[in-house]
């Protein structure tokens, strides 16, 4: 009789090429969470068994799957305020790159809030803001 010794699990993203965990997996279990992937960004899996003879070939591939979206890895750069009229101003910055948004362009977008000029300044939570949904808007 021989015994399974562990699993094997190997993930690809998207059309890459195969990478494989290097954690042996318990073979009385039946899941397995695979941890440290990137955001937003599909993957397929495979699983191998090994026993006291030696591995066993790969399963069929999972089907694509994708990760849930996460907040953009880095902030915007190049802000710049331009007064236009005596009640208003133009903002501007540096857009992300779609690989920081670490999301949909769907979903993803700016967050504008602004705050006037007082001596005695209002919590933040409480001032105007501006939402700007997708990653390709442009505002005049």
């Amino acid at each position: 009789m021989f015994v399974r010794r562990y699993y094997t699990v190997q993930f690809a993203e998207g059309s890459g090429p195969w990478q494989t965990i290097p954690e042996r997996v318990d073979p009385a279990i039946n899941s397995y969470t695979a941890a440290n992937l990137k955001p937003y960004t599909a993957y397929r899996f495979r699983i191998q068994s090994t026993n006291d003879i030696g591995p066993s070939g790969w399963s069929a591939e999972s089907a694509e799957v994708r990760t849930l979206s996460a907040a953009p890895s880095k902030g915007v750069t190049g802000l710049h305020v331009v007064p236009i009229t005596t009640t208003s101003v133009k903002v501007h910055w540096e857009p992300l790159a779609d690989s920081d948004w670490s999301g949909d362009s769907a979903t993803g977008g700016y967050r504008i809030v602004y705050q006037p000029e007082s001596e005695y300044p209002k919590p933040l939570q409480a001032m105007p803001k501006q939402e700007v949904m997708g990653i390709k808007v442009i505002l005049a």
